[in-house]
């Protein structure tokens, strides 16, 4: 390590990535222009097979705040943001997925909010324009409360708190002393991290925008599998939050999780796995809520429809926008 990187940088900026050639340089052209400078940048690659690798070496041998590293075989987000925590030498972490970009001056803001005297904020989160299938020139502007710095566990759990992995910026050494991310999830491990932090540390907030989200939506994920082996995890927070709040955001938080993966066992298809997490469902404390409603309804469109579903929604939207 040379004598520049073995100084402790203020911020260590994260980027996982796996087969992102077509977009991880714009994930770090958005580093390149904070207007904080003071960082330093690990780039994990999970086992890409295209020139996602050559890419982000090129930025080594050229920056000398520039670290990569790969993982021998692809484990998923999780392990590779775990990977760049351990390697980290700032005080703050802040994680970008590669195929998103950051404002300009999404790190100075962050670090202001973290650093506010007689704050004893140690996470902190952002709005963002969400960018969905490339439609940059109709971005979705979501501006976070600053509300949500107060009674924030129960918040994140009934889905007030929506936020980007990519907005969040936290001490180096409260994600060391939680553990970091569960490299068991290749889904939800976000959301699972979240859980955990928020049950220990103070949120802070701007509200922002200060970064781009892209999101591809496609008609139909294969998640269930990974929402299966996510789930014991998740449930193993529900002790804590019964302490910290009580039974009924537990239950609840219970309730959302199987319900997600009914929705997904519906797009997929799968009837065995509906009447199993329908019964489920239905021996839960809470009553279903009318978003839940519309959720499996929309659920079963894309299951029947298939392919033609998203372009029944774009054409409906083309003729609202002409008139």
């Amino acid at each position: 390590m040379t004598d520049e990187l073995s100084k402790a940088v203020k911020v260590s900026v994260i980027i996982p990535t796996y087969n992102r050639a077509n977009v991880l340089q714009r994930a770090v052209e958005s580093v390149l222009e904070q207007s904080l400078q003071d960082f330093e940048v690990l780039i994990c690659d999970d086992a890409s097979t295209d020139a996602t690798v050559d890419i982000a070496n090129n930025y080594q041998e050229r920056d000398a705040r520039f670290r990569v590293f790969s993982l021998p075989v692809n484990q998923g987000p999780a392990a590779a943001r775990n990977l760049g925590i351990f390697e980290a030498t700032g005080e703050y972490i802040a994680f970008l997925d590669s195929d998103d970009e950051w404002l300009p001056n999404k790190l100075e803001l962050q670090i202001q909010r973290l650093q506010q005297p007689h704050s004893n904020v140690k996470i902190c989160i952002a709005g963002e324009y969400r960018i969905i299938n490339g439609n940059i020139g109709h971005p979705i502007k979501r501006v976070l409360p600053k509300d949500h710095e107060t009674d924030s566990l129960r918040k994140l759990l009934t889905g007030k708190i929506q936020y980007s992995t990519s907005s969040l910026m936290i001490r180096r050494d409260c994600l060391l002393d939680i553990g970091g991310f569960n490299p068991q999830m290749r889904v939800h491990e976000d959301q699972e991290l979240m859980v955990r932090l928020f049950l220990e540390y103070q949120l802070g907030v701007v509200p922002g925008p200060l970064l781009k989200t892209h999101y591809l939506v496609s008609n139909v994920r294969k998640l269930l599998n990974h929402l299966e082996v996510a789930l014991p995890y998740e449930l193993k927070n529900l002790p804590r939050i019964d302490r910290k709040l009580d039974s009924w955001h537990a239950d609840f938080f219970k309730a959302n999780l199987y319900s997600i993966i009914l929705y997904s066992a519906i797009r997929e298809r799968k009837i065995k796995k509906i009447l199993h997490y329908l019964r489920l469902r239905q021996y839960q404390k809470l009553s279903w809520q009318s978003r839940e409603i519309v959720n499996v309804f929309k659920s079963m469109l894309v299951a029947i429809f298939g392919d033609q579903l998203q372009k029944i929604v774009t054409s409906i939207n083309n003729f609202r926008r002409h008139h």
